[in-house]
């Protein structure tokens, strides 16, 4: 996803480092955009000053927003505009926004079309009977797949449509969400105690 979406938009989040350390106190201090010779790449746009070198900018480097291009390519996403002001920005991010949402409705209306198609007859019957369980044992197999795939979102995210489509009871939902939730905690338990740092 993210070499397409760099493609699209890509976020430059020194604004908020700069912002969080008092470097700066608000986004006004990024704006207007400003990319050397009218230039629309990396080395033109979002190159470092050097303030030591007596580097200034709009001169001898760019000045980036809260949309930034990807040093790796060079290239500047398409959203990213050479005189861009927050206001751009903020629209840009919430074209975005609207977008991605729209975007996971479809993708999530397609996973229930597909799934409606692959569970018709003995599946069914199948994830019903293994899914019918108590809630201790729901809630023990819920950690037990959460832990075996490290994540409680993909968990629910698979379970969540059983549901939509009448396979899975929602009373029998919830203690194999709980037990993905405490899966998760499971996991960082076994993440943290790998560290050896104390602090």
């Amino acid at each position: 996803v993210s070499p397409l979406s760099d493609k699209i938009i890509k976020s430059n989040k020194d604004v908020i480092k700069d912002i969080a350390t008092g470097k700066v106190e608000s986004c006004d201090a990024y704006y207007p955009v400003l990319c050397l010779d009218g230039i629309e790449d990396y080395k033109h746009c979002a190159s470092k000053c050097d303030k030591d070198a007596g580097e200034e900018v709009g001169v001898d480097c760019g000045r980036v927003g809260l949309i930034t291009c990807d040093k790796d390519s060079g290239e500047c996403p398409g959203f990213f505009q050479n005189g861009a002001s927050l206001h751009d920005d903020y629209i840009s991010g919430g074209v975005c926004l609207v977008l991605s949402l729209f975007l996971l409705f479809v993708c999530l209306m397609a996973l229930v079309n597909v799934l409606q198609r692959g569970l018709a007859g003995m599946s069914t019957r199948i994830i019903y009977k293994a899914t019918n369980v108590n809630g201790l044992i729901g809630i023990v197999i819920g950690a037990a797949i959460t832990i075996l795939v490290q994540s409680s979102s993909i968990t629910t995210s698979v379970l969540t449509p059983f549901v939509g489509l009448g396979v899975i009871q929602l009373e029998q939902m919830l203690p194999l969400t709980l037990g993905a939730n405490i899966g998760t905690t499971i996991t960082g338990l076994l993440a943290a105690m790998v560290s050896d740092n104390v602090d």
